[in-house]
């Protein structure tokens, strides 16, 4: 079941940049170029300010929409998980799995809310997840990064890595490269 119901056509403007609409086919397009295809797991950081100007009257409508882009271009068989950490252990906050806002994106946030996504336990590293694998990423360690981690999961499933709008600065999974590593820092 689509979670991103939407009445946006996949040819009105999204954004505009120097006077160009962006739309989501525009996207579509993008990340199909970038190798994604329907039935794989992507793991999604985003940052959805730096597309240009947005074009649509409210920000729910933007951000189904980009959801939207991203469920269609994996598919019924495809998953898509995103970041939703909170890093409420290190600052003495009690994390509520249902209620505790992501701090990693409004993307993110957003999601984490849509009916059909499930959102892990971890109060630090937590990440949503929406599709065919979604249960997978619910029943992790306790760890962050290493062995039984979304980012172990996200591995084992040959995952694709999507910076959506942001660079490789916000790539959490070379956290898991390294401890799996044991880099000496």
């Amino acid at each position: 079941v689509p979670v991103w119901g939407t009445t946006i056509a996949y040819m009105e403007a999204l954004y505009t940049y120097e006077d160009r609409a962006i739309t989501k086919r525009d996207f579509l397009d993008a990340l199909k170029k970038a190798g994604v295809t329907h039935g794989d797991t992507i793991f999604v950081h985003s940052d959805i300010k730096v597309f240009g100007k947005v074009a649509l009257p409210d920000k729910t409508a933007l951000l189904h929409s980009l959801g939207g882009v991203l469920e269609a271009s994996v598919g019924a068989e495809g998953t898509v998980v995103m970041p939703t950490f909170s890093y409420s252990f290190c600052k003495g906050e009690v994390y509520d799995i249902a209620k505790t806002r992501s701090t990693v994106g409004a993307l993110p946030d957003f999601f984490r809310t849509c009916s059909g996504v499930e959102r892990s336990v971890h109060p630090m590293f937590s990440v949503a997840a929406w599709g065919k694998h979604r249960d997978d990423f619910m029943h992790t360690s306790k760890d962050s990064f290493g062995a039984g981690t979304a980012f172990e999961i996200l591995r084992r499933r040959n995952g694709k890595i999507v910076l959506f709008g942001t660079d490789f600065q916000a790539c959490t999974f070379l956290h898991h490269v390294e401890q799996m590593h044991a880099v000496p820092y």
